[in-house]
């Protein structure tokens, strides 16, 4: 292997590890913004902000290619419905918690996508996804036994299937269009369609920037920086090895909710979380790279980002 592509690929990993850390903070920055904001508004602001930044590099293209702007909106609307119903439980519950739960989703795509080709799930997505289900059953159920009632959890839950079905729309839209200009388009459409729903809550006052931080934070951070890397990373790796390393963010949430938010780790935590990472792991290693549950880019010139 040539020594300048073995740096190139040693950058690429590195890249993809660093998004994977962002994802896992990106769930304690939610939780101070959603203490002051409804969910519609931090989804209409985070949104909002993420397309005005690519707006200068990508508005003219968008606008030359009809299939973006159809595909954008689909995948948009998927994922405005998943932000909004996974924010009301991530709002409710730990930032660690709503990390695992988050994770779900990439045993949920394999199972979505054997169901739209009709084929049956090998055994070990199967056992994967049980792994996965039971760990975020104990997650509920540990809430359930105490004060609250475990519907937070399943509001994440709800919002990563939700998800796992956009992820699913995004991988063959992803074939006919360039990533950026999907990812623009889809930003767009996700800033516009939950503003109505933010306008039935008030708009808190900016007393001292309160509940900013997280907004510009999920905006750059989780919107563009992470998904500017996977698309990135993707020219060079297999799909498979972007989604096991993607998939450690549950691990950065659940440390950095108890360095920050001081969320205990209590035994049965420990344990439901790793159930559903081994869930995880299961269905994504023993899934073939051409039938990965991430989209695979065809290579595309570097972009402006």
């Amino acid at each position: 292997m040539p020594r300048g592509f073995s740096e190139k690929l040693v950058w690429v990993y590195c890249s993809i590890l660093l998004s994977a850390v962002f994802g896992g903070a990106g769930f304690v920055f939610m939780k101070g913004s959603l203490a002051v904001f409804s969910a519609a508004w931090f989804t209409f602001w985070r949104f909002f902000l993420s397309a005005a930044i690519l707006f200068p590099f990508l508005a003219k293209k968008s606008w030359r290619a009809p299939h973006a702007l159809k595909d954008g909106f689909v995948v948009g609307f998927l994922f405005c419905v998943a932000t909004l119903v996974q924010l009301e439980g991530i709002a409710r519950t730990d930032a660690g918690r709503s990390a695992f739960i988050n994770s779900a989703s990439m045993v949920i795509v394999p199972i979505l996508q054997s169901l739209q080709t009709r084929r049956i799930p090998t055994l070990k997505t199967v056992v994967g996804c049980l792994l996965c289900l039971s760990g975020v059953a104990f997650l509920s159920l540990q809430k359930m036994t105490g004060r609250a009632d475990g519907k937070a959890e399943l509001l994440v839950f709800a919002g990563t299937c939700l998800f796992a079905c956009q992820l699913v729309v995004f991988k063959r839209a992803v074939q006919r269009n360039d990533p950026a200009v999907l990812s623009f388009v889809e930003f767009s459409v996700i800033a516009l369609l939950s503003l109505p729903a933010a306008l039935l809550h008030p708009l808190p006052l900016l007393e001292g920037g309160r509940g900013w931080g997280g907004i510009f934070y999920s905006a750059v951070m989780m919107n563009i920086v992470m998904i500017m890397a996977s698309n990135n990373a993707l020219r060079y790796i297999p799909p498979t090895n972007v989604a096991v390393i993607g998939s450690t963010q549950a691990i950065y949430g659940a440390i950095f909710g108890s360095l920050l938010l001081g969320e205990a780790l209590t035994r049965q935590f420990v344990f439901s979380g790793s159930l559903i990472f081994s869930g995880i792991i299961v269905v994504i290693l023993s899934a073939p790279a051409s039938s990965s549950s991430l989209p695979s880019l065809p290579p595309s010139p570097p972009r402006p980002l």
